[in-house]
Formats: structure tokens, sequence, C-alpha cells
């Protein structure tokens, strides 16, 4: 087994939020595992779930107490053991050239850690796999939420903000998470589609947050574009590459900043903040 987990104490959170939003990158990553299996089958499940001591003996990076646990398990090819501890890294991928770049799941990870939640990996190369999340509940939130965190996820005030990454899965959990903070949220899956959607709503728009790297027309151009017809719009770059290297020499656009991939939820919570506010 393959555990993935932060060390700090769980707080509790809306489990079922990030949940949903973690789910369907998971679903297509157990539809793909299966797609050369002669019976492919998907069992998912979603059950509350006790750490005990004896659970915690074996999880003592767990908290004792109520947990929502969700589990998705597929039949299909699984995973090699040597490759298991690498699943959730960016850009690794076990899947054929084509068939993905590595960010699914390493976004997926990047959402429970933010959330202090836990995601373990059991498989077996040829015999499927299974992944399980837990995620503490929202019981008790009401006295957390009175707690002066700075490293937790900023207050929301319902702006829209353009969202634009041709990887779909990451754009659509990343949509999630926005919609979640309760943002509201417009996708465009190119540098083309996204200035199109600017120019329909750019009275709307309070801030975009561009992928450097989409066909048609990168984020930088893109970001210039946005900023030739409105100076004042915040926007934060998205990249999986060093961010030295996304200048490519240039002088840092002004009221702007660089995210690297995967996204920590919380400090993309914070930067969008401190930028619109």
């Amino acid at each position: 087994m393959n555990n993935k987990h932060d060390s700090t104490v769980p707080r509790p959170i809306d489990a079922g939020s990030i949940i949903a939003t973690v789910r369907e990158p998971m679903l297509l990553n157990a539809r793909d595992a299966g797609e050369d299996v002669d019976a492919p089958s998907i069992n998912i499940r979603l059950v509350s779930f006790h750490a005990d001591d004896a659970f915690i003996e074996n999880h003592p990076y767990f908290k004792a107490g109520a947990y929502a646990h969700l589990s998705v398990e597929d039949n299909g090819i699984g995973v090699p053991e040597h490759q298991l501890e690498h699943l959730f890294e960016p850009f690794f991928t076990t899947k054929a050239v084509g068939k993905g770049t590595g960010l699914g799941l390493s976004m997926v990870y990047g959402a429970i850690q933010s959330h202090e939640g836990f995601i373990e990996v059991d498989s077996k190369e040829g015999r499927g796999s299974t992944f399980n999340i837990y995620m503490q509940p929202l019981e008790g939130a009401e006295e957390e939420e009175s707690v002066d965190d700075p490293d937790g996820p900023a207050e929301c005030k319902g702006e829209m903000i353009l969202l634009a990454d041709d990887e779909q899965v990451v754009r659509e959990v990343m949509a999630e998470i926005l919609e979640s903070m309760g943002y509201r949220v417009l996708q465009a899956n190119d540098g083309l589609e996204a200035m199109e959607l600017f120019t329909a709503h750019e009275q709307d728009i309070a801030l975009a947050l561009l992928d450097v790297v989409m066909p048609h027309c990168g984020g930088m151009a893109l970001a210039k574009r946005i900023r030739s017809t409105n100076p004042d719009v915040p926007v934060l770059f998205l990249t999986g590459y060093d961010k030295e290297h996304v200048l490519y020499g240039e002088a840092p656009m002004p009221n702007s900043e660089i995210l690297t991939k995967p996204v920590n939820f919380d400090l993309l919570s914070q930067r969008i903040r401190q930028m619109l506010d």
C-alpha cells in the first residue's frame, strides 16, 4: 500500500464539497485503467468511517474520530509497485504518450492536502487499484471558523474569475474548487476562447487565472491582450515549469503573480483575495 498524507492534524471542513471535487478525476483514471480489460468495473463507495485506536496504530497520522471515506476501486491494469510512490507527482503518469499529463492525481492530492485530509492507494499490477480518501466532516466547523488562521482559505465575495487551461481535468477540478470557495467561474480550454469570454464579460471579470502553456494563445500573450483592453485586471499565472522560465527574460507583469502546479488551494485562495482586495 502507498500512503500519501500530511502530518498535520486534520481540521474539520466541508468534506462533501472536496469529495465532489476530486471524484471526477478519480473516475476518469479508473475508466482509463480498465480500457483494455474484458469486463471493466468501477466500484464507488462513500461511507462514514470512525478511526479507532486499532486503526490509528497502523495510521498514526490520523486523528481519532469520524471521517467521510470515499473509495474508488477498479479492476484495471493496476500500478507496478516501484511506481506507486510517484503517482501524485506532477507530470508523472503511467499512461501512454498523449493519454495524460500526470496532473490529474497531483491536483487531487493538492486539493486533499490543502484541506488536511488523507489519500491512500492500494494497487497490484494486473489486479486493479483502490484509492481511499478520508476527510473529516463539517462537525465542529462553527468553533473552527472563530479561530484566526492566517494559513487557511480567504473569504470570497462572489467575484467572477476567468479560468483558462487546456487540460480538461485540471481545469474542471480548479473550477470546482473555486466555486466551492464562492467564486463564479468562466472556463476556457485555450487562449482564444478565453479572450472571447473576456470580451463578452469584461465588466464582470474580476481576475484572470491563466495557464502559461496553451494552444493558439499562451497565458503570457493572452494576459497582454487582456491588459490592452483593461489594464487593471489582476492576473494569476499557473505553470508546471520553473517560474524563471515562464517569463522568458521579460520583467514580471504588474499586478500579477505566478503559482506552480499542483496548486495549494489555501495559498491560491489567499493570493486571489490579496489581488482583489
